[in-house]
C-alpha cells in the first residue's frame, strides 16, 4: 500500500511494534525502514538526540541548484551530462572548503535529460539542470538575500556556454535554505562528507540499538553518499529486515 504526498510526524515505539503518525494518521508496521537524514530524523521523528557523529561530524558542502524548461535549440553534439571546469580548481576548492564562500570560478554539472527523452517536454523545447557546489549553513554567506544573485549566475552559466534560450517556460532554483527546510542537516543533501572515519563502515549505523525494528537508509548513513551507495544501502537496510524477522 503506497500512500502518496504524506509528510511523516512522528514515528513511535509501542511495544515491539511502530506507530507511524503522518498528517494527523496513525497506523502501525512491524519494522521500519527510515531514509530520511538521520541527523534531523532522530529529533524530529523518533523524538530522540542524535548521535554524537551526526552532531560533531564535519559535513560536505552544498550545491545550488537551477532546473528550467526553454525553447531553446542546441548546437550539434550536445550531451546529457556536461561538466565545465574551473580554470583554477584549487583556488575554488579552497573558496568552497577552507574558506567556505561561493567560488568565484566555479566549476559546475549541466545536464539535459531531454537529449536523451525527447517526451519530457515539447519539441524545439529542452530541460536543463545546472549543479554548483556551494557552501552549506555553517558558512557566513546569506542565501536569502541573494537567491536572485545566485539564479541570475546559474542562468549565466547556460549563456556563457551557448545554451541557447529563446523562452523561459518554468524554472526552478533550490539553495541551502531550501535543503534545511526539506529536512537535510546543514542545508546539505550530501550529509557527512567522506573523510576516512565517515566512510563505509564508520559511518553512522543503520540501525539503533534502542529502536528494534528500524533501520536507515539514504546519504547519512552506511555506506555513503552517491547513488550507487545510496542504492547499496536500501539493499542493506533490507537484509537487516529479513534477518530482523528471522529472529524474533
Amino acid at each position: 500500500k503506497i500512500h502518496y504526498d504524506q509528510n511523516v510526524d512522528s514515528i513511535t515505539r509501542i511495544n515491539d511494534r511502530y506507530e507511524v503518525s503522518s498528517n494527523g494518521n496513525g497506523e502501525i508496521f512491524d519494522a521500519v525502514v527510515c531514509n530520511a537524514d538521520l541527523p534531523m530524523a532522530y529529533p524530529d521523528i523518533f523524538g530522540m538526540a542524535s548521535p554524537k557523529k551526526a552532531t560533531k561530524g564535519k559535513y560536505s558542502p552544498s550545491c545550488l541548484l537551477y532546473v528550467i524548461g526553454a525553447k531553446s535549440k542546441l548546437k550539434k553534439g550536445t550531451a546529457h551530462h556536461n561538466i565545465h571546469f574551473s580554470e583554477s580548481t584549487n583556488k575554488s576548492f579552497e573558496d568552497l572548503v577552507d574558506k567556505k564562500v561561493i567560488m568565484n570560478d566555479p566549476s559546475y554539472l549541466i545536464s539535459i535529460p531531454s537529449i536523451t527523452d525527447s517526451s519530457l517536454c515539447d519539441k524545439d523545447s529542452n530541460i536543463f539542470y545546472v549543479l554548483e557546489p556551494c557552501p552549506n549553513l555553517e558558512s557566513n554567506e546569506d542565501f536569502a538575500s541573494n537567491r536572485g544573485h545566485h539564479q541570475d549566475r546559474m542562468k549565466q552559466h547556460l549563456i556563457n556556454n551557448g545554451y541557447q534560450l529563446d523562452q523561459i517556460e518554468c524554472e526552478i532554483m533550490l539553495d541551502p535554505l531550501d535543503w534545511e527546510a526539506q529536512k537535510m542537516y546543514k542545508g546539505t543533501p550530501f550529509s557527512l562528507s567522506h573523510t576516512f572515519l565517515q566512510s563505509g563502515p564508520y559511518r553512522l549505523k543503520n540501525y539503533n540499538k534502542s529502536l528494534p525494528g528500524v533501520f536507515c537508509a539514504g546519504t547519512a548513513t552506511t555506506p555513503g553518499v552517491g547513488i550507487p551507495m545510496v542504492i547499496e544501502s536500501g539493499r542493506l537496510s533490507a537484509m537487516k529486515v529479513s534477518e530482523y524477522f528471522n529472529n524474533v
